[in-house]
């Protein structure tokens, strides 16, 4: 109203220094919202450079596929953080030939500072007689910086991977950090940040758990005449742990109301059966409040139940000659008071044709009858108790791989029939995933196996949460998949560029490729905290993994449960010789009470000699700690 004085140049300056000033205005604005996007979100982090040199062998023989296996162990732990950066390895070796000094504070320093690394990793492993040691020193460029060294004597080399694997991730915990700070007064952290992305995220979520049997545990409270001056123990397996977020906090303590279960020392052993079993499971089969004890090999199905200290055969049911049997479980679906047997099996038709040709069996009072034969699905009945059993079924595509639906099969007119799809990570299949309220805030999570036999938590939108570094669940299970055709359009995840979803292994037909099966993930609450614990075969290794070797001759039974920022132990097993093959929990002794229920064959292969082998069933008996 002031502009009836002004000249039109007046007024067109003054019009455009106010656009002008808010012009600048906004530019300031958008400055401070990206610097304030940054900090939130790390994006003008800049990532901490490590560059690691080959690991020295002080052995009497050459033994260069070791340093192989160790230099990829250290480069996947140290750098399985985002804010960590491994140089290329080639680059650093040939700098590392030039190189003619001795390491000591001074010329590490320097390497690293030629490297364009902020630290220098230099790992050497000694073996004398059976024994030996591990030793790393960690050089940071910085000159304020001292050095981080470590050591480890072992009595058995063949425990050196586990050992060198502990060194590794104290190292990640420890050694680095984006400021310089003296080593003596770094804490070690409690979490790590989590890989996500790992999974598709998955329709509609559903909250219906899936699992095997039940599953022992335990974490006791501290009594209440004592105050808790310690957190709970952290598992002792290697894990990527999270920061905690809402949704995890809180998730920590534990109410418990209950006594914990645990499995004895000592467990009772069967005899040797003379059948290679690859799969296990525990139920009420005749219908008399007894359960009996249901196991395959690749060519036989076998009942047996516990009499007298021993594990008496009720009855035997060959494979066909085309057919291998592949996973074994049992639920009374039908709800007739009976538990049905569902057997997953293939049928090779030819060099290059394989099928779906599962089937049911139910006992009638005579014998154990076909309800139903040649269904197209993966079949694994899960439940745990006080919940009615599930069966789930999965197709498989045109290569033999899993589909990424998986189904609730229901009996509709003596067929079973799909009724309602789970809502689960894409990479989650019928056998290596269990889902249920892990976390104890009232949603579905997925714990799973992955196709590198990592154990990894996902949310119910399949975002990561939490991985192991170790290997869980390996077996010598195996889907047998015909060799893809040329014209077949090649999946996503075809890692290999071989026409295979997870690129199974190479065997010796042909015309046929291998996807290896892990043993079963069991979920139960045994804590009574509202959460389901996880009950897994954790592998131990051997030098035999880094000669290329996916045999594991030792394991472990672990219980682990969410504890805020990562995975508790709650109890594990003694160290059990031979490879686990499959795992159960349920009354097989008739005593009332559950128990850890293990298959084992001491040594094997795929081989004819994985044939000959025997089994042994392990029970542990679960009781109050």
């Amino acid at each position: 109203m002031f502009t009836d004085h002004l000249s039109p140049s007046t007024i067109w300056r003054t019009t455009y220094m106010n656009h002008n000033k808010k012009f600048v205005a906004s530019l300031i604005s958008l400055a401070i919202l990206l610097f304030c996007t940054n900090q939130v979100f790390g994006y003008g982090e800049e990532r901490i450079k490590v560059a690691i040199l080959p690991v020295q062998i002080h052995a009497a023989e050459k033994m260069d596929y070791l340093q192989g296996g160790l230099m990829d162990m250290l480069e996947s732990h140290i750098g399985g953080k985002e804010s960590i950066e491994i140089l290329d390895r080639s680059v650093v070796a040939k700098a590392f030939d030039k190189f003619k000094k001795d390491l000591n504070e001074t010329t590490g320093k320097s390497l690293a500072q030629d490297l364009g690394a902020d630290y220098l990793v230099a790992g050497s492993v000694t073996f004398f007689g059976r024994g030996g040691s591990i030793d790393f020193e960690v050089f940071a460029a910085a000159p304020s910086r001292a050095p981080f060294t470590t050591y480890k004597v072992i009595g058995d080399m063949n425990n050196l991977l586990p050992e060198f694997s502990h060194l590794v991730d104290e190292i990640s915990a420890k050694a680095f950090a984006a400021q310089p700070q003296p080593f003596t007064a770094a804490p070690e952290p409690q979490a790590r940040q989590p890989e996500v992305g790992m999974a598709v995220p998955p329709p509609t979520p559903k909250t219906a758990p899936l699992q095997q049997q039940a599953q022992p545990q335990l974490l006791p409270p501290p009594t209440s005449a004592e105050p808790a001056v310690t957190q709970p123990k952290m598992a002792s397996i290697k894990q990527e742990l999270i920061e905690e977020t809402p949704s995890n906090i809180g998730s920590r303590q534990q109410d418990v109301s209950g006594t914990s279960l645990a499995p004895q020392k000592e467990p009772w052993k069967s005899q040797r059966l003379k059948h290679a079993l690859v799969s296990i499971a525990v139920g009420d089969l005749l219908g008399d409040q007894a359960n009996e004890l249901v196991a395959i090999s690749d060519k036989d199905l076998l009942v047996y139940r516990y009499s007298e200290g021993k594990l008496q055969q009720l009855a035997k049911i060959p494979a066909g000659k085309k057919d291998r049997f592949i996973w074994v479980s049992v639920g009374d679906i039908n709800q007739n008071g009976r538990s049905e047997i569902f057997v997953t099996n293939q049928k090779k038709l030819s060099g290059t044709q394989i099928k779906h040709s599962s089937f049911v069996l139910e006992w009638d009072g005579s014998q154990f009858a076909t309800l139903a034969g040649d269904v197209e699905y993966y079949l694994r009945a899960v439940g745990i108790p006080g919940e009615p059993v599930r069966l789930l079924g999965q197709k498989s595509a045109d290569d033999g791989t899993f589909l990424p639906e998986i189904y609730n099969l229901v009996w509709k007119n003596s067929t079973l029939t799909a009724e309602g799809r789970l809502s689960t990570p894409e990479s989650a299949d019928v056998f290596n995933a269990a889902m249920g309220d892990i976390i104890g805030q009232g949603q579905t999570e997925t714990i799973m196996i992955t196709k590198n036999g990592y154990l990894s938590l996902m949310d119910i939108n399949g975002h990561s949460i939490w991985k192991s570094y170790d290997h869980f669940g390996s077996t010598e299970n195996y889907l047998e998949l015909p060799l893809a055709a040329k014209d077949i359009v090649q999946p996503m995840d075809d890692i290999e560029n071989d026409g295979y979803r997870f690129a199974p292994t190479q065997i010796d037909d042909p015309n046929v490729k291998r996807r290896q099966l892990s043993s079963p993930i069991l979920l139960r609450d045994l804590n009574r905290d509202g959460k389901l614990e996880i009950v897994v075969a954790h592998n131990l290794p051997t030098l035999a993994q880094l000669g290329g070797s996916r045999h594991y001759s030792k394991g472990e039974i672990l219980s682990l449960s969410w504890g805020g920022n990562g995975m508790v132990e709650n109890w594990k097993t003694d160290e059990i010789e031979g490879v686990i093959t499959s795992l159960q929990i349920g009354d097989i002794n008739g005593d009332g009470m559950e128990e850890l229920i293990v298959s084992t064959i001491k040594s094997g292969g795929i081989s004819s000699l994985w044939r000959t082998n025997k089994t042994v069933i392990q029970s542990y008996p679960l009781r109050p700690r």
